[in-house]
């Protein structure tokens, strides 16, 4: 799309779904702070990286930029020949020479870091101050919720839970059938063999929404960075399980940051999902920290 600002001689302007990682700091001249700011997209680490950390968050960045230019542009070179018949310079200068970078990131959602004045965080402007209102069956269901509250069960729309092995998904069922809580379950699925009464699957919700009922206690999620602002802006603790992209990052972040806690994938089993969620759920100061940073955003 770049090239429409070189055809028409425009200032661009572009809205990334993600933080600044190492291409759009290289992009935009800002510094890449190796030593003490993991990439995005290179590495998983907290901004307090011992020295082993910091090496390996180096050979990670360097790899990234090296696949980022020499790789993913080229491919962005020739779905542009193939679709825009005159002449342009390579993408790899028109990103180089963007106006404004608009970033998916606030200051309670990452670590200290600079930016540059063309680098702005405007993370959470998708977050509307007036919610979609709850389907009315989903709204009796959780007003329904006893004080234990309920546990809202997503992983995104890009991670097909309901093709998860069968013994996979019935680790969920065993654990959810002996809580306390209920359980909303997104999930591409009508029924699940087992499933307890105290779980209710839907196919879509107004996320924002259920994160702010107040009997909302727990987002069981990916650690999409949406999902994980919204939850925080809801003041709504985490158990994240990362797969890919951001959300190991993002799933680190919570960890560190003390709003949720990190299971991941192989490690799924009825013991470790029941560990994660008593973790949270068995300790208020989970609850706690993540509603102190519901006033800084």
């Amino acid at each position: 799309m770049l090239v429409f600002g070189h055809r028409f001689s425009a200032p661009t302007v572009t809205l990334q779904t993600f933080s600044s990682w190492s291409g759009i700091n290289k992009n935009a001249g800002n510094a890449l702070s190796i030593a003490f700011i993991p990439d995005t997209i290179s590495y998983i680490a907290s901004d307090q990286m011992s020295f082993h950390e910091r090496f390996l968050n180096f050979i990670s960045t360097v790899t990234t930029l090296f696949m980022y230019y020499n790789h993913q542009l080229p491919l962005q070179d020739n779905v542009l020949k193939e679709n825009y018949k005159m002449d342009a310079p390579p993408v790899a200068d028109m990103v180089s020479n963007v106006s404004l970078y608009l970033i998916n990131t606030h200051p309670t959602v990452e670590y200290a870091q600079p930016y540059t004045p063309n680098i702005i965080p405007v993370g959470g402007i998708v977050i509307e101050p007036d919610r979609t209102s709850l389907p009315q069956d989903i709204k009796k269901f959780m007003d329904g919720a006893s004080k234990e509250g309920v546990i809202y069960f997503s992983l995104g729309t890009l991670v097909p839970i309901h093709r998860m092995p069968k013994e996979k998904l019935q680790m969920f069922v065993n654990v959810f059938s002996k809580l306390k809580q209920k359980v909303l379950w997104r999930i591409n699925l009508d029924t699940i063999p087992g499933l307890s009464a105290n779980v209710k699957l839907t196919k879509w919700v107004p996320q924002p929404g259920v994160l702010a009922h107040p009997n909302c206690v727990l987002f069981l999620t990916h650690g999409g960075l949406f999902g994980q602002q919204e939850a925080m802006h809801a003041g709504v603790p985490t158990v994240n399980i990362p797969f890919f992209g951001d959300q190991p990052y993002n799933a680190k972040f919570a960890e560190h940051r003390g709003i949720g806690v990190k299971l991941m994938f192989n490690d799924l089993s009825d013991e470790t999902i029941s560990t994660a969620i008593r973790t949270v759920l068995d300790n208020p100061k989970w609850c706690q920290v993540v509603q102190r940073d519901v006033l800084c955003l």
